[in-house]
């Protein structure tokens, strides 16, 4: 092992529990060990039983695929670039970061800080939104005369990072630690320091550009999507990929990890779902209905259903147990679609400038509330949830010389 690597390894122990690190491992051993004892049994509390065809899924998570009733506190931040053309976006855990990718090649990271002034504001209004559920005084949700209210968030002077050569597509903060990932086309991962402002690790072994990443639900692992048809697996601690996902015919635009952390899911623009045993890089289902290249997938927290949304408009939730479609609907072209699992919620931003929240019901995905953009986003429109926040990125042509700021805040409630 060479100087580059030692040290690399010694600073992510200091910031991961060495236990967490070999976690995975040791649950894939133990798996492993009584596969062949236990292979015509039904999984492990969750009726999903085994198939020569399909492969086993085990140890899914117990849970009723119910709607929830969420309240949801929107915040519209319009961006303002000159010469700058975003890509991607991706807000820390406890929103205290945010950074956006580039085509340049440039990553922006801000600080996020927090008025109590506001904060304050925004908790009187959850208390008057209870009083009017109480009083069934509230207004329907599909009514957009909400009032305009300050954000509670503010952003420092930004720093440039600059380590990639090729347009960055996908970034990912790490939860519970000051580190974040970023891809590029120039088919490097690359490891970033938050509190020094610096460029860890590069991840190398995919030959075209990479597409996008997700971090395990553990933290110890992340996934990798790229133009080269491949997913790929990686740890922290070593720069080359553990496993390799091959079998689409297109790009692999896309991947999310299941909740148990043994499963990973890939979409791709040969329009196919595919389900991987991390154990084995094995797939374990195929799942066809999509017309459209596949670009976001989301586990429900249920462990047993996966959505899916295709570049067309279709958002699918799939039955792993059957490997059929339970839930179908169509929504307009799109920006960008977030899922919340948690909340059982889907936000997409339309090319119409309309942003729609849809939630996903016990026997339908319904449409909840939507409010129109202000101002036009010509460049990107994305959304991303965090906690029980929903923040919508619109980036806008300006005039001025350079990056702006206009943050407003909408109150939304289903």
């Amino acid at each position: 092992m060479d100087l580059v690597s030692t040290t690399l390894e010694k600073y992510l122990k200091h910031r991961f529990n060495s236990m967490a690190m070999n976690k995975l491992d040791a649950e894939t051993e133990k798996r492993v060990d009584n596969s062949n004892k236990k292979s015509d049994k039904t999984c492990m509390s969750n009726g999903i039983k085994s198939n020569d065809n399909d492969g086993p899924l085990t140890d899914m998570e117990d849970g009723d695929f119910e709607a929830s009733d969420p309240k949801l506190h929107t915040v519209i931040h319009h961006i303002t670039v000159e010469r700058l053309r975003p890509n991607c976006l991706d807000i820390s855990e406890n929103a205290h970061h945010l950074a956006i990718g580039f085509e340049n090649s440039h990553i922006y990271l801000w600080t996020m800080a927090t008025s109590q002034e506001a904060v304050e504001e925004e908790q009187q209004q959850r208390v008057n939104i209870q009083q009017n559920r109480f009083n069934n005084t509230e207004k329907s949700p599909n009514h957009s005369s909400d009032t305009i209210r300050p954000s509670p968030f503010t952003f420092e002077e930004a720093t440039r990072l600059l380590a990639h050569c090729g347009p960055v597509y996908s970034i990912k903060f790490i939860k519970n630690s000051d580190l974040m990932l970023s891809c590029s086309e120039d088919t490097t991962i690359r490891l970033w320091c938050l509190k020094e402002k610096c460029n860890l690790a590069i991840y190398r072994g995919h030959s075209y550009p990479v597409w996008s990443l997700a971090i395990g639900p553990c933290g110890s692992y992340f996934a990798s999507t790229s133009m080269d048809a491949t997913a790929r697996l990686w740890q922290f601690d070593k720069t080359t990929p553990v496993r390799i996902f091959c079998g689409h015919d297109g790009d692999v635009d896309c991947v999310s990890f299941h909740p148990n952390s043994k499963y990973v899911a890939t979409g791709s623009t040969d329009t196919t779902v595919r389900l991987w045993s991390i154990a084995d890089a094995r797939i374990v289902r195929l799942m066809i209905g999509h017309k459209h290249p596949i670009h976001s997938l989301s586990f429900l927290p249920d462990g047993k259903h996966l959505a899916s949304a295709d570049s067309g408009g279709s958002i699918k939730i799939w039955d792993l147990a059957s490997n059929s479609v339970v839930k179908n609907t169509s929504i307009p072209a799109s920006h960008s679609i977030s899922f919340n699992p948690e909340l059982r919620l889907i936000s997409n931003c339309g090319k119409d400038n309309i942003v729609r929240l849809w939630e996903i019901g016990k026997y339908e995905i319904n449409e909840k509330n939507r409010f129109k953009l202000e101002r036009r986003a010509a460049r990107l429109v994305c959304s991303q949830f965090v906690n029980k926040r929903l923040f919508v990125f619109s980036f806008i042509d300006p005039k001025q010389d350079q990056m702006t700021e206009e943050v407003t805040t909408k109150m939304e409630t289903d």
